[in-house]
């Protein structure tokens, strides 16, 4: 009898310890309602901004990661896309764009108006114009919308020629609730410089400009925007590694595998 009540016990308090173990397991493991994912990529970009009401889309990477990023979007049951966001038409960022918008429900393309004149641009604007279903939208000055309690605010250049083609890009700000991201494109040391005339926000997420070229005001935009997190999409210079150490900022790197964040507005956590 003795030995049946010690093996009960036995059997409750391993049934406690699971209990324990699965409920902190749910806890670092389950997703809040707004999840955003930093595709695994090698120096190109594609985001996915998931809700439970709204998917969108920043960049479409190069075309060798057309297989990466479909399974991606099949993999969180996504076959709508409220908006399609193309921050410039470089190859590693508008190499599946094409694809995307002859296979997904595409509501809204926004865009640079910089025309770079490439195959792949030339392919994604004829296939646009086959597409009278989907709302274009090619920006000449900043814009806003809001989607399910998910607020964008796309940030334009200021001149029309720029040296570099880079900084034609579009850079996009993301609010939720509490929590602030901020997607850079590939701006380079100009449009950097227009960024730190403008008001800046305190960033938690920030993706770092150029798959984390280094250029002398990348520190600058760091600083300013203050964030607790910092994405790159490539091979980043050390300057700005060790920068990112110095000050505790936490780095991931896609090329290691796609970054997850999900936040509820007011929490904000990496599941990876």
């Amino acid at each position: 009898m003795e030995n049946k009540k010690e093996a009960l016990n036995t059997f409750i308090v391993f049934i406690i310890i699971g209990l324990v173990l699965f409920g902190i397991y749910k806890v670092i493991y389950s997703t809040y309602d707004y999840n955003i994912y930093f595709l695994e990529s090698i120096e190109s970009d594609s985001i996915i901004i998931q809700s439970k009401n709204a998917n969108i889309l920043i960049d479409t990477a190069e075309e060798k990661d057309n297989n990466n990023l479909n399974f991606k979007l099949a993999n969180l049951g996504i076959t709508k896309i409220d908006y399609l966001i193309i921050t410039h038409p470089d190859k590693d960022h508008i190499g599946n764009a094409s694809f995307i918008i002859n296979n997904y429900n595409v509501s809204n393309v926004i865009e640079t108006s910089f025309e770079k004149g490439s195959d792949l641009q030339k392919d994604f604007k004829q296939n646009l114009a086959k597409q009278p279903n989907i709302n274009h939208i090619v920006l000449e000055k900043d814009y806003d919308f809001e989607i399910d309690n998910m607020r964008f605010k796309i940030i334009t250049p200021n001149e029309k020629s720029y040296k570099e083609d880079n900084d034609y890009s579009l850079v996009t700000y993301l609010n939720i609730g509490k929590i602030n991201f901020m997607f850079t494109g590939d701006i380079e040391q100009t449009r950097i410089n227009e960024q730190l005339e403008k008001e800046n926000i305190d960033i938690d997420v920030y993706k770092i400009p150029h798959h984390g070229r280094y250029n002398n005001l990348s520190l600058d935009l760091i600083k300013e925007v203050t964030p607790e997190y910092a994405v790159s999409t490539g091979d980043t210079d050390s300057e700005i590694t060790n920068f990112l150490n110095v000050n505790s900022i936490k780095y991931y790197n896609t090329e290691e595998g796609t970054i997850h964040f999900s936040t509820n507005g007011t929490k904000l956590k990496v599941l990876n």
